[in-house]
């Protein structure tokens, strides 16, 4: 009996292993962008030195990654510095009740839209809308390599 509860724990790990966590960038836009995957440190505690990065091709390319499992982080669309204002899509693999969890933040400032999409598409959250052509002026900067960003709104 315990070798056939060992084979079995086995097989349920591979098989969670099999179903790896991905995420998928796709780009809708018309040039190449960059993107940094950041595992947090801790808890409520972002790293700014990501732990992988890839380019995605303009007009329609995309890029599949498996972060693994429980892995907690944010992925942004790199335009500066990891620092600097951006947009952060927000991931929590196999929290909770093993359960993910994902959002879309503007906390820490806005530099293009994002849409969070499940792989069967019935959960949808973000925008497709450039957001800072109708942002008040007072928040309209540049990040450390010139390109036009949102402040962020908490510091």
């Amino acid at each position: 009996m315990t070798l056939l509860l060992k084979v079995l724990q086995l097989l349920l790990f591979l098989l969670d292993f099999i179903q790896a966590n991905t995420v998928t960038i796709k780009n809708s836009g018309g040039q190449a962008i960059n993107v940094g995957f950041f595992k947090n440190l801790g808890d409520n505690q972002p790293s700014f030195v990501a732990e992988r990065n890839i380019r995605v091709d303009g007009r329609g390319g995309s890029q599949t990654i498996a972060p693994g499992r429980k892995w907690e982080g944010r992925v942004q669309k790199i335009t500066g510095a990891p620092a600097d204002p951006a947009t952060w899509v927000e991931f929590h693999f196999n929290a909770w009740q093993d359960m993910t969890f994902g959002d879309v933040s503007l906390i820490c400032g806005y530099n293009g839209a994002v849409r969070l999409t499940s792989k069967d598409g019935n959960l949808n959250r973000g925008f497709s809308q450039n957001l800072y052509s109708h942002a008040p002026q007072k928040y309209k900067i540049r990040d450390s390599n010139g390109k036009p960003v949102l402040a962020a709104t908490e510091t």
